[in-house]
Order: C-alpha cells, then structure tokens, then sequence
C-alpha cells in the first residue's frame, strides 16, 4: 500500500500540473507518473498477481482487467499530452479511476500481499520501490 500512497502524490502532481495550464510541467509531471505507474502495475501483473490468482482466480482477473482499462487511459492520454489536447477533466477522471482501484486493491489484495513473506530484504514488500544503488 505505500507505493499506492506515492503512486497518489504523483497523481495529485499531475491533476495540478494540468490545472496550472502549463504544457510543459503537464508533460514533465504525465512522464514521471506514466513511468511509475507502468512499473507499478508491470510489478503486480508478473510477480504479485499470478500468485494471488492462486488463491481467488475471480478477483485477480478483475483486477487484471482494471489494469487493462487504466493502461488504455494512460495510453490515450499520454498521446493527448504530446499534441497538446489532453484537458484536466480527462486527467481528473483517470485519477478516480485509480482511487477506486486502488481501493480496490487495497481491501483484499494488499491484505494478502503484506500477510506473506517474499524472496526480497525483510524492510520492505515487494511492491516498495527498490532502494537507489550508491556508488563510493
């Protein structure tokens, strides 16, 4: 769930970038969320939810499904943001879209992810994004 917390700030950056006006902060702001969030879902889809389908096939596959309809959105307006055409209202509505998902998620999916034990540091679930390497 926390990265669904950072996925929300990113998304209220974004919902205020459009709001500004400002075609460039929009597309800076559309990128860094469009990347975080593709990392995000791509992590679920192939780590998280294969495994959870294991346990309630039903659920997982709508929650699969509801990937689907976000990355079309995502798709449609990152397109939209590059001409230019992309409104607020359409941004608006991809950020209910991914509060109710998240709610979603969060009530029953999360729940289980948080209650097993994964092959990675003991810190952090594998939906936390990965510590910055530091070179010396």
């Amino acid at each position: 769930m926390r990265d669904h917390e950072a996925i929300d700030i990113l998304l209220d950056r974004l919902v205020d970038a459009f709001e500004t006006g400002d075609r460039d902060v929009a597309r800076d702001a559309f990128r860094e969320f469009d990347t975080r969030l593709s990392t995000h879902l791509t992590l679920e889809e192939e780590v998280l939810l294969p495994k959870f389908a294991e346990l309630d096939p039903g659920e997982a596959a709508l929650l699969l499904g509801e990937h689907g309809v976000i990355r079309a959105m995502i798709d449609e307006l990152g397109v939209g943001t590059d001409l230019h055409l992309t409104r607020v209202s359409a941004i608006r509505k991809l950020a209910e879209t991914l509060r109710a998902h998240a709610r979603r998620e969060d009530a029953l999916f999360y729940r289980w992810v948080d209650a097993h034990p994964w092959p990675r540091d003991s810190e952090r679930s594998p939906t936390a994004p990965a510590a910055t390497p530091t070179t010396t």
